[in-house]
């Protein structure tokens, strides 16, 4: 078997900011028709609002 040419880069420990989700805010819950859930720029938080 061949090596490849060159050095070998190991992968990424972060993913790359292209991939980044869309930005901290409130957006419509995905769960209710109704409410308001905060986005933190990651993950859903706890914290709902009425719309």
């Amino acid at each position: 078997m061949r090596r490849p040419p060159g050095r070998l880069t190991p992968p990424a420990l972060t993913p790359p900011a292209a991939q980044a989700g869309p930005p901290a805010g409130w957006y419509p819950d995905p769960h209710t028709s109704d409410q308001w859930r905060w986005w933190n720029g990651v993950e859903w938080a706890g914290d709902l609002r009425s719309g």
